[in-house]
């Protein structure tokens, strides 16, 4: 039977997200350069400071679209933009900027260890950092936090609610299967491909969280060669030929252990 696979990767998208993310700073260096300075400002010489951090993050943005795993970099990047867009009274853009940095390090894994203390360190920079508006005006203030409220919660909400149907919606393009399979949609039941008890556990975690390897292995406290080596084989049985398709072929089913 054909199933679907979803025509840009993860490697694309995220090529495509950086190409992006250094044109825009790339006009906000040289529209800060234009442009007259804000007096209120909290930050000194926003006039020097301000085009000197854009032109740095533009320099730096632009490595990491030939240096994609450089995830610290994107990190820095976001974070610092997101700090000096709120500080210069652009505290919408600086919200977005924020929430698009807790995603990032949701996506990559940061929040699997040690989650709350990393969230109260996150918010307590958060609520520092929104002080700054205060020259700008207390109300700026009081809306700034109820909007980064709302986007994360907003975030969460489409995430849960797409969680697994998003694939549906990507451009597919067909690949050969050797199994038989339910029909598009219907439960699928991971007893009937004879699949070892850790196998399965290893399989739902996959597909409920989208761990990695390194990830799997610290959760199930096995080395990450046993994971790689199961999901191979996992991989076999289903009739694909790397992790990818094998997610983008379940996720079109309800996925059960067993009946």
């Amino acid at each position: 039977m054909m199933i679907k696979k979803t025509i840009f990767n993860k490697t694309q998208t995220e090529r495509i997200f950086l190409i992006f993310s250094f044109i825009i700073l790339m006009i906000a260096t040289v529209l800060s350069f234009i442009l007259p300075a804000e007096t209120r400002s909290v930050i000194p010489y926003p006039k020097i400071i301000i085009p000197f951090i854009n032109t740095i993050c533009t320099i730096l943005c632009f490595l990491t679209i030939f240096k994609m795993n450089w995830y610290m970099l994107q990190y820095a990047i976001l974070f610092i933009e997101s700090i000096c867009t709120i500080l210069t009274g652009y505290e919408l853009l600086g919200i977005f900027l924020y929430s698009a940095f807790l995603i990032k390090l949701f996506v990559n894994g940061f929040f699997v260890k040690k989650l709350f203390p990393k969230i109260f360190i996150l918010i307590l920079i958060w609520l520092i950092t929104i002080l700054g508006l205060i020259p700008f005006g207390f109300e700026r203030v009081i809306l700034s936090y109820a909007s980064l409220c709302f986007f994360c919660t907003f975030y969460l909400h489409i995430y849960k609610k797409m969680e697994n149907d998003l694939i549906r919606y990507m451009p597919p393009v067909p690949v050969k299967s050797e199994i038989k399979l339910p029909p598009y949609g219907e439960k699928l039941y991971l007893s009937d491909y004879n699949l070892s008890d850790r196998q399965n556990k290893f399989l739902m975690e996959y597909l409920k969280n989208g761990k990695s390897y390194k990830s799997m292995a610290e959760i199930f406290i096995v080395s990450e060669s046993i994971i790689k080596t199961e999901m191979s084989r996992i991989q076999r049985k289903f009739g694909v030929k790397n992790r990818e398709d094998l997610r983008v072929l379940l996720l079109q089913y309800e996925v059960v252990e067993t009946r």
